[in-house]
């Protein structure tokens, strides 16, 4: 499943947010993964994206139109590979390795 990485804000006020029935409550410095509905909720409250987020297998795999795909594949498209443990990015063709290049 695609989740999203945000840290939580600053802001005590904000700091603990119901969505979609599921409370999230965080500090600053903490990073959670939240899936995509309930990130969008987060993130209007003031909580900070880093970027999209999941396991090799769940990386994103479409850029057809009218597809289910939750995240749209785009050249530039930074993913936290939980499984790697490492940020990569979409180069148009293939994920690679955003410090070594190589693909991944």
């Amino acid at each position: 499943m695609i989740t999203v990485r945000l840290l939580p804000p600053i802001n005590p006020g904000v700091q603990t947010r119901l969505a979609f029935g599921r409370s999230y409550t965080g500090i600053p410095g903490q990073v959670f993964d939240i899936i995509l509905g309930d990130a969008a909720v987060l993130e209007g409250a003031g909580w900070n994206r880093i970027t999209f987020s999941g396991s090799t297998a769940d990386r994103p795999t479409s850029t057809v139109a009218g597809t289910q795909q939750p995240v749209p594949l785009s050249t530039g498209l930074l993913y936290l590979d939980t499984t790697l443990a490492k940020v990569i990015v979409y180069d148009g063709a293939a994920w690679r390795d955003v410090i070594a290049g190589g693909v991944v």
